[in-house]
């Protein structure tokens, strides 16, 4: 079902004269984001998705950072702030689908994997100075249709959205998906 015009996001326009410059508004989310606090706080929540991890080579990975995790957060916070840290390469095998198909699997290395959660924790911050310079991307995740990334929302959320929304007697539902959209992004 279409959401009103009320309820939809805001929509963000802006114009510039050249490349954003170090003070604009996406340098503070860099700043806040890559703050040793923030990195600090993403290894906390990184470390335990780690250690359940079937995937030997992420456990292998985690096994050389905890020895002294500090160190390596403050080499990844200088890497960062310095603009030399680069995505890794992606591990990938190909899982079995239950119906015995298989679908490609891409398993991040533990920085990159650290770095992407400490983004992802400023894009769903609290506290209202963090919200005011994300502009309409807190109302876009809290959009009642959106799922990925939002925490307490997923696949069991999306479908019983679904099934209330055809209870209510709508005759369509639309599910938008880009197949392998993550492995075709440009790394450069």
């Amino acid at each position: 079902t279409p959401v009103p015009n009320s309820r939809r996001p805001a929509m963000a326009v802006a114009v510039f004269d050249g490349p954003p410059r170090r003070g604009w508004w996406m340098g503070l989310l860099f700043e806040t984001a890559t703050a040793f606090d923030s990195l600090h706080r993403a290894w906390r929540q990184v470390r335990g998705q780690v250690r359940r991890s079937r995937w030997r080579p992420l456990r292998a990975e985690l096994s050389r950072y905890e020895p002294d995790p500090l160190s390596r957060l403050r080499d990844l916070h200088q890497a960062l702030r310095t603009e030399q840290w680069q995505p890794a390469p992606r591990w990938g095998y190909a899982k079995r689908k239950s119906g015995g198909s298989r679908r490609g699997v891409t398993v991040c290395p533990l920085a990159d994997r650290l770095v992407q959660r400490a983004v992802l924790n400023v894009l769903q911050a609290t506290d209202p100075a963090t919200r005011a310079r994300l502009g309409a991307i807190p109302a876009a995740l809290a959009a009642p249709t959106s799922f990925a990334g939002v925490p307490g929302r997923g696949v069991p959320e999306a479908l019983a959205l679904v099934q209330q929304t055809l209870r209510r007697g709508a005759a369509w539902v639309a599910l938008s998906d880009v197949k392998e959209f993550f492995p075709h992004l440009p790394r450069h």
